[in-house]
């Protein structure tokens, strides 16, 4: 709310003539873009994404089959997602991943059949969204059938519990597992916690 009362206050004062108009959505632009920086969203992400990627291409050239595995890295921590076809598989994809960073975090399963969910994935960010407690733009949200994979960054601990007390409260979910990190203080600690649901 304060970002948007931020943005009106700045096209008021512009005079609403179009160089003024432009140069104060610049200005607002680049101030959303700095908190969401803050809450941890773009901090680390270009080095998050060249992590990603290196993994990913060690799985595609191990010849490592699995098309509903994923992994997405958080402020620096690999985190695998999705479904295995099997434990073996699994444990070969950890393995690997293992080669490019060694604090490796799995909540992945290896007993789900399917494809991914992309109609729920909108909804659980929909519903996300409508929380006005949560900054949903910091989560990831991956659904293969009605099974549900929650990754991001939580401001503080009551944004972790408000994730986690919407998502159990979703008719349409039958599991979900997660990874929320908060930022910055826990990083910053060395500690990291993987909460997932084992349903």
């Amino acid at each position: 709310m304060r970002n948007l009362i931020y943005i009106f206050i700045c096209l008021f004062l512009s005079g609403c003539e179009p160089i003024s108009i432009m140069s104060s959505v610049a200005g607002a632009t680049a101030y959303l873009s700095y908190q969401h920086s803050k809450a941890g969203g773009l901090r680390h992400r270009m080095s998050d994404y060249w992590l990603e990627s290196k993994i990913e291409s060690i799985w595609s050239d191990s010849k490592l089959d699995q098309p509903f595995l994923r992994v997405i890295v958080v402020k620096g921590i690999p985190v695998i997602f999705g479904a295995s076809t099997s434990k073996e598989k699994l444990e070969e994809a950890k393995s690997l991943a293992v080669m490019k960073s060694e604090n490796i975090q799995c909540i992945a399963d290896d007993d789900i059949q399917g494809g991914w969910n992309t109609d729920l994935e909108v909804n659980v960010k929909f519903k996300l969204m409508m929380n006005s407690k949560i900054s949903s733009r910091n989560y990831t949200i991956k659904a293969i059938k009605n099974h549900v994979w929650v990754i991001g960054i939580a401001q503080n601990e009551n944004e972790k519990q408000e994730v986690i007390t919407r998502m159990e409260s979703m008719d349409n979910v039958k599991s979900f597992k997660y990874y929320i990190l908060i930022s910055p203080d826990y990083l910053e600690s060395g500690k990291v916690d993987v909460y997932p649901n084992n349903d």
